[in-house]
């Protein structure tokens, strides 16, 4: 509980000191996409799996990065994840992959998790991306540059959907 709260009070203080340009980019032109979730079960995985495929068979490059919380386990290994142990107390990472994961200039990073997770929230906020991109949530707009809204809730292949479809309108 404390250790959540400090990560959403860190999260917004980094948010606002983040001063890395933003901008989205062109569907066409967009190389190098990040893809970050919280680690549920097989189903989403999969799901995932599959999208990030799609954007490869797409030219793009993709990276994956997965955090696996407490009591789940992980179905497959098939992305790199990290745990609540590579978090210090005070809400720092300490895995130099996750923080070689956050200083990327994806040209869009995009999170896909339906209920806002405050790992997340603080990863998002060091994120050198050019682009975040995530569900729409009221007061999260400093830790995202376009946010999607979805019919179903908690369905993510509609939220992935929903997510494509937009930056692929960019152009």
């Amino acid at each position: 509980m404390l250790r959540t709260k400090l990560l959403l009070f860190r999260a917004k203080a980094l948010a606002n000191g983040n001063k890395t340009p933003r901008t989205t980019q062109r569907y066409g032109e967009a190389k190098h996409f990040g893809i970050i979730f919280s680690i549920e079960d097989k189903p989403k995985s999969d799901i995932i799996s599959r999208f990030a495929q799609q954007l490869k068979s797409d030219g793009k490059q993709v990276s994956v990065l997965s955090y696996l919380p407490r009591k789940k386990e992980n179905p497959d290994y098939v992305f790199d994840f990290f745990t609540k142990s590579d978090i210090s107390l005070w809400g720092h990472f300490t895995s130099e992959e996750v923080l070689s994961f956050a200083e990327q200039r994806f040209d869009y990073l995009l999170y896909i998790d339906h209920v806002p997770n405050p790992v997340f929230e603080n990863f998002l906020a060091i994120s050198k991306a050019k682009c975040r991109v995530g569900k729409f949530r009221e007061n999260h707009d400093r830790f995202f540059e376009m946010m999607i809204t979805t019919h179903k809730e908690g369905n993510t292949k509609e939220l992935i959907d929903e997510m494509y479809r937009y930056i692929k309108v960019l152009g």
